[in-house]
C-alpha cells in the first residue's frame, strides 16, 4: 500500500501544475538522494509515433520505472507502473507495454481499448518487410506465440519452448526433445510456416545477418550455417575447428552478408624461459612489453580471426576457414579499426603493433602500423608505415568499400594534420582538407593537452553514393569531395567560427550498426549548436542540397549530451521528442512540430520541495591577463545581505554546464554540488586552461585568481573558502595550498602530490594492455608537462607539491585509497606522512576496497558526511566531529 501511494504522489507531481511551495524547504540529506526520482535514460525510454499524436515516456522512481502512454494533444494518457519496455507499431495504430514483471498491455490507439497478455516470458517486437509481429513465449506453458500486430490475429506454435533470436522474417526457436537433445526451428514470419533446420544435443552462439535471412551457429568442434532457402543447417567447419575454436567465441556476418567471421586459438609463436619452478619474471629492457601485460594464464594461445567466405557455400563441407594471422584481444597486437559487423565489403582495416598501446608516443614496437587486409586472399596492403602516435587512428571504409578516409596524425611533428581519402582500387590518395583554410584538429583553446593537437574533431558521415563526406572543424561542418577535385564546402557558411558557435550532428543509428551515418545528397539534417561564449544551447536544421541553415531554437537549456541520445525521432521534418532541462528546471520531456511551440510532455520537479540552487555565468580577468570563466552556483534561498562560506572545486573546463540540472548524488570523490548548496554553501567552478609544463601555476592563476574575485562580493565571506577537488583536482588542491593561504579548509579525493612518483607508477587498467605506464599521463597527457622526466626535472619538481609542504598551512583531508587504479596508494601515504611530519592539520580517509571513486553506497553516504563535517567545521565554525579529535583504532 505504501509502494501505490508513493507512485500516486510521483504521478501528481509528473502530470500536475506545480503549486508554490510556501513552508521553508527542506535541505537535502542523503536519504532524500537515494530515493531521487529522475526521467530515465533518453532513447530506451521515450518514444514517439511516425504521426506524432502520441508518446511513451518512462520514469524511474527509486528503480521503480513507470510509463506514461499519452496523446500529445494532452486530452488523453494511460500509465503502466513498473513498466520495464514500451514500442509503437509502425503504423502507429498499437502501443506495446511490458507493464509489469510478466504482463504486457496492447492499446488500440484509435479507441483506447487495452488488452492484456497475463504471464508472458519472453518478448520481442518482430519487424518483418511490410508487418510488425509481438513475438513471445508463456511462463504458464510451451509454445512461440507470433501475433500480427495489426490484424490480432495470434499463430501458435505450442511444440516450441523458446525464442533465441530474431531478425528480418525469420525466428529461431527451440523445441527440447527428450532429456538431453533439442530441434532448432526457424519460423517464416513471411508465411508464418515452420521449419526444422538442426537436432542435436548442444548449439550456441546464434547470430543472423543484417537481413536475417542466414544464419550461423555452433556446435561443440563445428560452425553450422543455414540460409533461407535450405531444407537443413549444414556443416561449414568441423575437423579443423577441433582445438582452434574459442569456447564461447563469436561469430559475426559481415555487413554486406558475405563473410562469416569467428574466433580462432592458435599456439604463441615464441617460448618462455624455463624458470626451473622459480616463480620469477624476468623484467628485459628489450623487451616490446612489460612482462605483466602478457596473457597472466597458462594457455600460451592467442586469438586470432578466422573467415569463411558464404559465396562458396555451395561446397559446403569443404569450407576452410582462412586465419587472418591477427593476434587479437589479450595481448593487443591487431587491433582492428573495422569491426566484421560493419565490412561493407571484402576489406578490413588493421592496426598492427607489437607493445603495448599506451606507448605509442616513443616505443618503435608500439608505433601502429596501418593496413588494408584483403579477406579474399589475407594479403595486406600498407596505408601508413610505423610511425609515433599521440592519439588513437581514424580511418573509415566507405559504405560501398570503395574509399578509406583518414585523418592523418602519425608520425608526430611530421603529421599533416588533414583528411586523406584513399581509393582501394586505383591506390590513390587525395588531400581532401588541405585547401579549406582551416585546422581540422582539436584546438588548444577547447582542449590544451599536448597530444590534442593530434585529434580531429570529428567524422560526420559519408554523402551520396561515396562521393563526399561530411567532417567538422571547430565550429564548422564541411562537404569534402572523395575525389578531391573540388574545394571543401563549409555547409554551415562559417556561422559557427563568426559567432562561436560549435556546431555538430545528431547522431543518426538506423538499428544496423554497419557504418557511420550515411546521408543522401538532398537531405535536411539536425545539427546541435553550443554558443561557447554564453553557453547557450539549441538545434538548426541544415539542408545539404543548397545548402541552407536555418535556427530551431536556442537558448539558455541543456538538452542532454549534445541532444545525441535525447531524441527519439531524428526526422528533420519533425515532430520531436527531446529532454530538456535549467540548472533549476529538472529534465522533462517536451515536444513539438515546428520549433514554434514546444509542449511540455512531463513537470517531474524533485527538487522543489528543497533548498535548490541557481546558476550564473562569471567573467574576470586573471593573474596573467586572460580571461577566466566560471559557474556560481547559488541557493534559492539566498540573500545578498548575508554572508556565505563558499567552497571551490574544478576540474578542467566546466563552464558549459551552465545549464545543466545536477541531480544530487552521493559524493564518490568530487563533492555534490546540489547537496553543499542546499546546506548553505556558495559553489564556485571555475575553468582552467593550461600552458604546457605549468599544469600547478595554471590552476593556481585561474583558481585562486577566480576565488579572489569572488571576495569582492559583499556576499561572500572571506574567510570561510575551502577547495575542493578529486583526481587531477585533487592534485591541484594539493599544489594550490602550497602557494596560497587564501582557503580556510581544503579536501583532495584520490590526488597526488610527486609527479616523479607518478612517472613510473604502474596502474591497473590500461585498455587493451593489462597494465599502464603514467608517463603518458605526465608527458602528453593530463598533468601536460610536455617533456620527460630527464628532459625537463625542474618542471617534475616544480609541479609537485611533495616538495613543499613546509609551505602549507591550510587544513586538508585526504582520500586514497589501497585499489585506487589510477593513482596509486602510495602517493597518497607519502604526501600524509609529509604533512603528519611537519605537523600540518591533516587527515586522511582510506575506504578498505575501494578505488579511485567509491563504489559502495555505505562508504558513499560515510565520505559525504565526514567531508560535510570537515567543511562545517572550518568554514562554519561547527565544532569538530569525534574523528578529527580522538584517535581511532
Amino acid at each position: 500500500m505504501k509502494k501505490v501511494i508513493q507512485y500516486v504522489m510521483l504521478l501528481l507531481m509528473l502530470v500536475c501544475c506545480h503549486q508554490n511551495i510556501m513552508a521553508q524547504k527542506k535541505v537535502i540529506d542523503t536519504s532524500a538522494i537515494r530515493q531521487w526520482p529522475m526521467l530515465t535514460k533518453a532513447g530506451d525510454n521515450g518514444a514517439i509515433s511516425d504521426d506524432g499524436k502520441y508518446v511513451m515516456i518512462t520514469i524511474d522512481s527509486a528503480g521503480s520505472p513507470i510509463t506514461i502512454l499519452r496523446s500529445t494533444s494532452g486530452d488523453w494518457q494511460y500509465i503502466a507502473l513498473y513498466s520495464q519496455w514500451d514500442s509503437f507499431s509502425r503504423d502507429g495504430k498499437k502501443a506495446i507495454l511490458k507493464a509489469s514483471k510478466d504482463d504486457m498491455s496492447i492499446v488500440t490507439l484509435a479507441n483506447k481499448q487495452t488488452e492484456y497478455l497475463a504471464n508472458v516470458k519472453q518478448y520481442s517486437i518482430a519487424q518483418s518487410a511490410n508487418k510488425d509481429w509481438l513475438v513471445y513465449t508463456m511462463m504458464t506453458g510451451p509454445g512461440v506465440f507470433v501475433r500480427d500486430i495489426s490484424s490480432d490475429y495470434v499463430y501458435s506454435f505450442t511444440l516450441l519452448d523458446e525464442i533465441l533470436k530474431q531478425q528480418g522474417d525469420n525466428v529461431l526457436a527451440i523445441e527440447h526433445i527428450g532429456i538431453d537433445s533439442i530441434a532448432l526451428k526457424i519460423i517464416h514470419l513471411s508465411d508464418q510456416t515452420i521449419a526444422e533446420i538442426w537436432r542435436g544435443k548442444l548449439a550456441t552462439n546464434y547470430v543472423f545477418n543484417r537481413k536475417g535471412d542466414q544464419l550461423a551457429f555452433a556446435t561443440p568442434g563445428e560452425i553450422w550455417y543455414y540460409r533461407t532457402g535450405m531444407k537443413k543447417a549444414v556443416v561449414l567447419a568441423g575437423k579443423e575447428m577441433k582445438n582452434h575454436w574459442r569456447s564461447g567465441g563469436s561469430l559475426n556476418f559481415s555487413a554486406n552478408g558475405r563473410w562469416l567471421f569467428t574466433d580462432l586459438l592458435q599456439p604463441i609463436i615464441g617460448q618462455r624461459l624455463a624458470t626451473n619452478g622459480v616463480p620469477i619474471n624476468i623484467w628485459n629492457y628489450q623487451d616490446s612489453r612489460l612482462p605483466i601485460q602478457h596473457p597472466s594464464d597458462d594457455s600460451h594461445f592467442l586469438y586470432s580471426l578466422g573467415v569463411i567466405d558464404l559465396q562458396k557455400a555451395n561446397q559446403i563441407g569443404s569450407q576452410k576457414i582462412q586465419n587472418l594471422g591477427l593476434d587479437l584481444y589479450r595481448n593487443g597486437k591487431d587491433e582492428l579499426l573495422t569491426k566484421p559487423a560493419q565490412i561493407p565489403e571484402d576489406y578490413l582495416i588493421v592496426a598492427h603493433r607489437n607493445g603495448g598501446i599506451h606507448e605509442d608516443w616513443w616505443n618503435p614496437a608500439s608505433m601502429p602500423e596501418i593496413d588494408l587486409l584483403s579477406l579474399r586472399d589475407g594479403k595486406r596492403v600498407c596505408l601508413k608505415k610505423s610511425q609515433q602516435s599521440y592519439w588513437g587512428p581514424n580511418f573509415y571504409l566507405s559504405p560501398s568499400g570503395r574509399y578509406v578516409v583518414y585523418f592523418d596524425n602519425l608520425g608526430g611533428k611530421n603529421a599533416t594534420l588533414q583528411w586523406y581519402s584513399y581509393e582501394i582500387a586505383t591506390g590513390v590518395t587525395q588531400s581532401l582538407t588541405k585547401r579549406a583554410g582551416f585546422p581540422f584538429n582539436v584546438q588548444l583553446d577547447d582542449y590544451d593537452f599536448p597530444l590534442t593537437r593530434y585529434v580531429p574533431y570529428g567524422f560526420g558521415g559519408w554523402l551520396g553514393q561515396d562521393e563526399a563526406v561530411l567532417l567538422k572543424d571547430q565550429y564548422d561542418i564541411w562537404k569534402v569531395e572523395l575525389s578531391g577535385s573540388a574545394d571543401p564546402v563549409n555547409l554551415t557558411g562559417g556561422s559557427g567560427r563568426k559567432n562561436k558557435i560549435k556546431f555538430d550532428l545528431v547522431d543518426r543509428d538506423d538499428g544496423t550498426n554497419t557504418h557511420d551515418p550515411s546521408w543522401n545528397k538532398t537531405d535536411t539534417i539536425l545539427l546541435t549548436a553550443f554558443n561557447k561564449t554564453n553557453k547557450e544551447f539549441g538545434f538548426f536544421q541544415l539542408g545539404l542540397k543548397a545548402p541552407v541553415l536555418r535556427m530551431l531554437a536556442m537558448g539558455p537549456y541543456w538538452y542532454g549530451e549534445y541532444a545525441r541520445t535525447s531524441f527519439s525521432n531524428l526526422k528533420s521534418a519533425g515532430p520531436w521528442l527531446f529532454k530538456r532541462e535549467t540548472a533549476s528546471d529538472a529534465p522533462n520531456w517536451f515536444y513539438t512540430r515546428d520549433w514554434k511551440t514546444v509542449t511540455r510532455l512531463t513537470d517531474l520537479q524533485p527538487q522543489k520541495p528543497y533548498n535548490w540552487l541557481t546558476s550564473e555565468l562569471l567573467t574576470w580577468k586573471t593573474f596573467n591577463g586572460k580571461t577566466g570563466q566560471g559557474i556560481l552556483y547559488k541557493p534559492e534561498n539566498f540573500d545578498s545581505h548575508k554572508k556565505y562560506a563558499v567552497i571551490v572545486h574544478y576540474y578542467e573546463q566546466r563552464s558549459g554546464e551552465l545549464n545543466q540540472f545536477k541531480a544530487p548524488t552521493l559524493a564518490d570523490g568530487p563533492i555534490d554540488i546540489p547537496y553543499m548548496v542546499s546546506r548553505g554553501y556558495l559553489v564556485f567552478e571555475p575553468d582552467i586552461h593550461y600552458t604546457i609544463g605549468e599544469p600547478g601555476e595554471s590552476a593556481y592563476n585561474y583558481i585562486v585568481s577566480g576565488a579572489e574575485y569572488l571576495t569582492k562580493y559583499p556576499f561572500v565571506d572571506k574567510a570561510h573558502i575551502g577547495l575542493q577537488g578529486h583526481s587531477f583536482g585533487g592534485y591541484q588542491t594539493n599544489y594550490i595550498i602550497t602557494r596560497s593561504n587564501l582557503f580556510a579548509a581544503a579536501m583532495s579525493a584520490s590526488g597526488w602530490a610527486n609527479l616523479i612518483g607518478r612517472y613510473g607508477a604502474i596502474s591497473v587498467g590500461g585498455g587493451n594492455s593489462s597494465y599502464e605506464s603514467r608517463e603518458a599521463t605526465s608527458e602528453i597527457h593530463r598533468s601536460r608537462i610536455g617533456a620527460t622526466l630527464w628532459e625537463r626535472p625542474d618542471l617534475y619538481i616544480k609541479n609537485s607539491p611533495i616538495f613543499r609542504v613546509d609551505k602549507i598551512k591550510t587544513p586538508l583531508l585526504l582520500m586514497n585509497n589501497t585499489v585506487d587504479d589510477d593513482v596509486p596508494f602510495f602517493l597518497g601515504v607519502e604526501f600524509f606522512t609529509a604533512l603528519r611530519r611537519l605537523k600540518k592539520p591533516a587527515w586522511m580517509l582510506q575506504y578498505e576496497g575501494e578505488g579511485h571513486v567509491l563504489r559502495d553506497e555505505k562508504d558513499k553516504i560515510d565520505f559525504t558526511i565526514r567531508m560535510t563535517q570537515f567543511f562545517d567545521h572550518y568554514l562554519k565554525d561547527v565544532p569538530a566531529p569525534a574523528w578529527m579529535t580522538t584517535e581511532i583504532y
